[in-house]
């Protein structure tokens, strides 16, 4: 079902400035010393960075060895910091793993905590008052980078110190080309929603308060997964790429228990997907890896009727990962535009 999309370009954007980085991926806000930094990754064998916003003043986070998917502070622990290196295109990761990294008077030091072979995202959750770390890999064993024989895991581990391997327990086992995850809050309960070729999986700590439990909401292939209440009648609408690497932009709507779809729109290697609030309206962000390589913006005109308002903001960007932030009461989105080489901070105005 093909519904309208209306080319109305309403969002007023101003990109004002850019990092230059080469193959960059990964972009995440992150709180060193109080102040919100931007951490930067990239796909290929280069350093991590700490950005100020909106300046862009750069600070070494490590040396590498890259092919950095996800970058996350650590719970109570500080300016800590947790990140996946060692995954690199196309799916080459027998290395990859989850680095610590902590701050002293001589600077940032890392340690390798988890290896876990191809690992791609991660997240934090509460159990009890218990830091737990999700982590999920695309695959257990490639014998190259188009095998898919061997689905993924998702697997949990509650934090340890620094500089020991921490422990892990298999959550979800079998998540074929696993490529999205998001904590959110569903129904008054922190959950993870996790996507793969199986569709998308909620976990969530039990109402026992023994263990963590997933639950299949749907089993359409989906590669990314964000959750925003679009029409503001109080319950968040389910947005997804499908499939992996996908073709189409999805809004689903929650009637009765029962996630019905309600827009569709063409994508061209879809990637990056994030929901956020930007001066009080709720907006989807999404990017095209392919063909015009566009960063995309849609807001909603009228969700029952399958209307929303797409603005592109940047051709021949092939965004990778595009976050939103608020900071001094001024909106920015912030976009790995890798086929620009860039991290670019834009400003949006009223």
């Amino acid at each position: 079902m093909k519904l309208n999309t209306l080319e109305i370009k309403s969002m007023k954007t101003s990109k004002i400035n850019s990092f230059k980085i080469e193959k960059g991926y990964t972009v995440a806000l992150v709180k060193i010393n109080g102040e919100t930094k931007l951490a930067v990754g990239t796909e290929g064998h280069d350093a991590e960075y700490l950005l100020t916003i909106p300046g862009f003043e750069k600070e070494v986070l490590c040396d590498g060895p890259g092919g950095t998917m996800s970058i996350l502070n650590v719970p109570g622990r500080g300016n800590d910091l947790v990140s996946i290196m060692g995954l690199f295109p196309p799916f080459i990761g027998f290395d990859a793993g989850v680095y610590y990294h902590s701050w002293n008077e001589n600077g940032w030091s890392e340690y390798k905590i988890i290896d876990l072979p191809f690992s791609h995202r991660m997240e934090w959750m509460d159990a009890d008052g218990v830091a737990t770390l999700f982590v999920a890999c695309v695959s257990k064993h490639k014998d190259d980078p188009s095998d898919w024989s061997q689905s993924g895991v998702l697997y949990s581990a509650t934090m340890d110190g620094h500089d020991q391997k921490w422990k892990m327990t298999s959550v979800i086992d079998g998540l074929t080309r696993h490529h999205g995850m998001l904590k959110t809050n569903f129904n008054g309960i922190e959950s993870l929603l996790v996507t793969g070729d199986e569709g998308i999986y909620r976990v969530f700590w039990d109402a026992n308060r023994t263990k963590w439990m997933a639950e299949q909401w749907m089993d359409t292939q989906v590669s990314e997964v964000a959750m925003i209440d679009l029409d503001g009648d109080g319950i968040d609408e389910l947005i997804t790429i499908e499939p992996f690497h996908g073709t189409k932009l999805v809004i689903y709507k929650m009637i009765f228990g029962v996630w019905f779809k309600h827009y569709e729109t063409d994508l061209i290697f879809g990637h990056g997907l994030t929901a956020g609030f930007i001066h009080g309206e709720p907006i989807i962000l999404v990017g095209n890896r392919a063909d015009a390589k566009e960063l995309l913006a849609f807001k909603t005109i009228n969700l029952e009727a399958g209307q929303m308002q797409r603005t592109v903001i940047e051709t021949d960007a092939g965004p990778t990962q595009i976050i939103t932030s608020i900071i001094d009461d001024q909106s920015y989105i912030i976009s790995s535009n890798q086929n620009k080489n860039e991290i670019a901070l834009y400003q949006v105005n009223k």
